[in-house]
């Protein structure tokens, strides 16, 4: 299996050992082509537009860490993944003076529970960090969408807003709303 740092050499930006004490958001990519990201994530499925937004509406002094996704480069014989990223894809982040690449297989449980924020288009990441309390934009409605620290943006102005707010609630009393709420929609089944 490729990690990312080997099958892409041109990348500059890549930090096998992450500062996860600075400010941060964490982004790990989707494995496309997916349902996750087309049809769900609309216009988003273009994760390079989401990751751009991100990147020109965060404060100044964060950065971005974006870890691939793992099936995205392994051996596994899939042909509609073949030609879905290209190296212009990679290129383009690289060029992002905010964006850093984290190797393919590290351990996203301390880089979750350090970040900031996390960000995904419509990915479980995000309900894994609302679960640790951190909060998450999303740039499309998701089946989490409702909760508390679930923010979806579609522009910069809203990225912005989620930034500006310092107070986030207490976890466990979204958790139970939550729960609550999307228990109506849940059903048994063996």
């Amino acid at each position: 299996i490729f990690s990312l740092y080997k099958q892409h050499k041109y990348l500059k930006k890549i930090e096998i050992k992450p500062n996860l004490k600075c400010d941060y958001v964490f982004f790990a990519l989707h494995f496309q082509p997916e349902r996750s990201t087309l049809p769900e994530g609309d216009i988003f499925n273009n994760q390079l537009l989401a990751i751009k937004m991100l990147s020109k509406s965060i404060p100044s002094n964060y950065k971005i860490y974006i870890k691939e996704h793992p099936r995205q480069l392994d051996y596994y014989p899939q042909l509609s993944k073949i030609h879905f990223r290209s190296k212009d894809f990679y290129k383009e982040l690289n060029n992002l003076p905010n964006v850093f690449f984290l190797p393919t297989f590290i351990n996203i449980n301390k880089v979750i529970i350090n970040a900031k924020y996390v960000s995904t288009i419509t990915g479980s990441v995000g309900i894994y960090a609302i679960k640790k309390n951190i909060p998450t934009i999303i740039f499309s409605n998701t089946w989490y969408s409702k909760h508390k620290l679930a923010f979806v943006c579609t522009n910069k102005e809203e990225i912005i807003d989620v930034f500006n707010k310092s107070n986030f609630v207490d976890n466990k009393k979204n958790n139970l709303e939550f729960i609550n709420e999307i228990s109506k929609f849940l059903f048994l089944s063996s």
